[in-house]
């Protein structure tokens, strides 16, 4: 890692420093306010016992995303890609969790599945990493491509809201500041990425802000509505993340 980075800086300390460590950690710390962001919307459901309009899949699936990137840090030794996934796993399990006996049973059932589903992928993943032997380099490249496609479905997940804004012209679902920082957080993750030449980092968070992107360009055309009664105000769960 510390080659790449010292290959792209050609020599320039202020360079490598900021590629080293002021990128990974504000790229932490845009991370941590997004994974604390949809903390009021959960209490707010707990408080009235309904999920409303909130959409838990989500939860589960940057629940899986987290899981997976934190066994890739493993592989490639990298404590930022390490401390910032181990918070999108515990925070979005909670949510899950939390809001499990609340929710629908077609919700409940979705959440299960693919709990489940990509637990057991990421399980068979690392026992064939860690049990067979093979190659580092190998390794990687198969972690790194199984975690890509964990994280691709994670930002698949909220289409159907932007459908909807763009069906209904209104982008009240939609928070302006945090798909900002989502935007921010995949710039300065996909940045780190291609500093210590690692392309499952780059890549997937350069998708994610792109999906950021999206959603502003949604926030901008389609102004937010007057809220009504039936209006959710707390219902700002449904920006993409970029969590690596």
């Amino acid at each position: 890692m510390s080659d790449a980075i010292a290959a792209t800086c050609k020599g320039s300390s202020a360079c490598h420093i900021a590629l080293q460590w002021v990128v990974p950690l504000m790229g932490c710390v845009t991370a941590g306010f997004l994974f604390y962001s949809p903390f009021p919307a959960v209490q707010r459901a707990l408080k009235d016992g309904t999920i409303g309009k909130l959409n838990t899949i989500p939860y589960a699936l940057l629940a899986a995303n987290g899981l997976i990137w934190v066994l890739y840090s493993f592989l490639i030794q990298d404590w930022f890609i390490f401390g910032q996934n181990c918070v999108a796993w515990a925070s979005s399990l909670y949510y899950t969790l939390a809001l499990f006996p609340i929710s629908t049973p077609k919700s409940r059932f979705l959440t299960t599945a693919l709990l489940i589903a990509f637990t057991t992928l990421i399980q068979i993943s690392g026992a064939i990493i860690f049990i067979t032997g093979i190659s580092h380099d190998t390794a990687v490249t198969a972690l790194g491509l199984v975690a890509n496609v964990v994280l691709v479905s994670f930002y698949g997940s909220p289409l159907a809201t932007c459908v909807q804004v763009v069906r209904e012209k209104d982008s009240s679902s939609l928070e302006f500041l945090l798909a900002f920082a989502t935007a921010i957080n995949g710039i300065l993750w996909t940045s780190y990425g291609f500093a210590i030449n690692n392309y499952y980092v780059a890549v997937p968070n350069g998708v994610g802000v792109l999906f950021a992107l999206a959603q502003l360009v949604l926030i901008r055309t389609y102004p937010r509505k007057e809220r009504t009664a039936e209006t959710d105000p707390e219902d700002m769960t449904q920006v993409v993340v970029a969590s690596k």
